[in-house]
């Protein structure tokens, strides 16, 4: 399963509602809405969703150079440097973003297997 390709963006307040962003890339995608009350919260999820295409790739190039640096700071295998937990960390919300299930240390990341 994919994603639809980035780039997104976002606009608003949409005609929908004057707390409602609308979120795109080649077309409509979402919307997100809140209460008045809920401050800058509309606008700030739609940022955050906008960003998600490149959030995702990122956080991929991350992954793969941590896994190639971490055994050179930590030659032993002890594996206690704090950079292996950000690995697992990493892994779990590439796997969230996915829908893929990955299992570490006997538990199942938050997602639909």
């Amino acid at each position: 399963m994919t994603h639809t390709p980035g780039p997104w963006n976002y606009a608003g307040p949409s005609d929908i509602g004057r707390d409602t962003y609308s979120i795109y890339g080649n077309g409509p995608l979402a919307h997100t809405a809140g209460p008045s009350d809920y401050g800058d919260a509309a606008e700030a999820n739609a940022r955050l969703i906008a960003a998600a295409p490149e959030l995702l790739m990122v956080l991929s190039y991350a992954l793969a150079d941590l896994d190639d640096v971490m055994p050179e700071f930590e030659p032993s295998g002890d594996r206690t440097h704090s950079g292996w937990q950000t690995i697992e960390d990493i892994k779990v919300a590439l796997a969230k973003a996915t829908g893929q299930c990955i299992r570490i240390e006997n538990l199942v990341a938050d997602c639909q297997c």
